[in-house]
């Protein structure tokens, strides 16, 4: 699409016909890294006898040319499960080249500086004050500073003010977006 093809014309194509104009348009949109999140899942088929000495199986084999042929990046990210891919297969620890697990945020600055841009990201006419300072403090403690919860949480609270006409995030959105996330734990909003 970014080089003007009709995506129309590529519904009925071979894997391999979309594959070459996968290779031929990277490099032209100036592409330097694929991400692929919730990898963990690409991985689960490794069980099977039949390709437990090749990891990913057929799929795997297919990102591996794939990777050959766009000299790109490609950066795979996830839950737990994928460091339990990484560590149960030798395989892993030979073609991945670097490892990083983040760590949650400190409650900060820099966690004060993530809240201000995800206020300034949020679809909503008015800003919600996410960085003063007790909705910062309770959101970290709703959070525990792990940004995939924070995302979900405000994911959640930007769908209640949107779905309430309101012009922003409320500390009742807030509440409500916790109790609907984690309700077995105590609600720091209320």
């Amino acid at each position: 699409m970014q080089l003007g093809q009709d995506p129309d014309l590529l519904h009925y194509r071979k894997n391999d016909d979309l594959r070459d104009y996968l290779v031929d348009a990277l490099p032209q949109c100036g592409t330097v890294a694929i991400m692929f999140d919730e990898a963990q899942h690409l991985w689960l088929n490794t069980k099977a006898k039949r390709v437990q000495d090749r990891m990913g199986g057929a799929l795997g084999d297919a990102i591996k040319r794939l990777y050959d042929d766009l000299h790109v990046a490609f950066i795979f990210t996830g839950t737990p499960g994928l460091m339990k891919v990484y560590e149960e297969d030798a395989q892993a620890k030979t073609r991945w080249s670097g490892l990083l697990q983040l760590q949650e945020f400190e409650f900060d600055s820099r966690f004060i500086g993530l809240l201000k841009a995800l206020e300034e990201a949020i679809p909503l006419e008015e800003q919600s004050q996410l960085t003063d300072q007790s909705t910062a403090l309770k959101l970290y403690q709703a959070s525990k500073g792990n940004f995939r919860l924070l995302k979900d949480l405000l994911a959640e609270a930007v769908f209640l003010a949107a779905n309430a006409n309101s012009a922003s995030i409320s500390t009742k959105h807030l509440a409500n977006a916790f109790f609907n996330r984690f309700c077995a734990v105590e609600n720091p909003f209320l």
